[in-house]
């Protein structure tokens, strides 16, 4: 959250810098880009904070090339191609051109550019955090990913899911303490836009808006103890003993994936917090070659 005392001396720190027309080193400012630290090469030019360009190289589907003859940087995303030319204020994207508040640089080497501009032009979220002086930058899914998101056909719209960007913009501090040999998947029954995530005795839940995912709820159980209440704990067989974040409400049914490290074994059916599974349960003796090949249709259900 942003406190209004940090945002405006953040405005203020950023303000006297405004007339200041050559690269100021930001080594106070903390840039976040897909959830990796930039800790080199921040500059602030004329108020606007900078960044080599290869910060952005973590982006999916992305890519960056460098003209040394004719200094300009060509960035490509999907459908997005993204033009600059060193030293101009405007740049190209998609043929069209655009104004910088700040031109390209090369400093000590480096390929430096306008870090809101480019991030905001390939789709990205900005989001500041003036109490620590962070900037987190946040890729969205490439337009595949969205478009299998959005498929009526649940397999393809969970696996799409599970590839969603993660914002780890207020990273919670909950850890596995056992080392697990499976990972076990759950989704609401028709549902593919939520999910909890079970690695040994960690539970993680996430939620997924505007094509990101970002964890809601986590939970460290108890695995020397057997769940007793009819709520969310009889979904795993344990009680919790530490959570971070609002326990999601109960579904009346969730299909689940069990996958063991190794792929000797994958289970999938739907289960119920009574601790019943349905007659659809089964398991998979061929696994192919593909990302997330666990989850697989269940009989009888249907995205909501």
């Amino acid at each position: 959250m942003i406190r209004k005392t940090g945002l405006q001396f953040l405005i203020f720190m950023l303000l006297s810098l405004c007339g200041i027309g050559s690269a100021v080193a930001a080594s106070n400012l903390n840039i976040m880009v897909n959830n990796s630290s930039v800790d080199y090469g921040v500059l602030l030019v004329s108020g606007r904070t900078m960044v080599p360009i290869k910060a952005f190289q973590s982006f999916n589907n992305t890519v960056i090339q460098w003209d040394a003859v004719a200094k300009k940087a060509t960035i490509t995303r999907d459908a997005t191609v993204i033009e600059l030319i060193a030293g101009e204020r405007t740049a190209s994207v998609n043929s069209k051109l655009v104004p910088l508040d700040a031109p390209v640089k090369i400093v000590e080497g480096r390929v430096t550019v306008p870090l809101r501009f480019i991030a905001e032009a390939l789709g990205a979220r900005v989001k500041v955090d003036a109490a620590t002086k962070t900037v987190w930058i946040q890729e969205s899914a490439s337009a595949a990913i969205v478009k299998n998101f959005n498929s009526s056909d649940l397999v393809i719209s969970r696996k799409a899911a599970l590839q969603m960007p993660i914002d780890e913009s207020e990273p919670y501090q909950l850890t596995a303490d056992d080392e697990a040999l499976s990972v076990s998947y759950y989704f609401p029954k028709g549902k593919s836009d939520r999910y909890f995530v079970v690695y040994g005795d960690l539970v993680t839940y996430y939620e997924i808006n505007h094509n990101i995912k970002k964890v809601m709820w986590a939970a460290d159980l108890d695995s020397s103890k057997e769940a007793v209440n009819k709520d969310i704990t009889s979904l795993f067989g344990h009680p919790v003993q530490k959570e971070y974040g609002v326990e999601p409400a109960l579904s009346d049914g969730y299909a689940y994936f069990y996958n063991s490290i190794w792929g000797s074994q994958v289970l999938y059916g739907m289960v119920y917090t009574d601790g019943t599974t349905s007659a659809e349960s089964g398991q998979l003796n061929d696994w192919p070659d593909t990302r997330y090949y666990f989850i697989v249709a269940i009989p009888g259900e249907t995205k909501l």
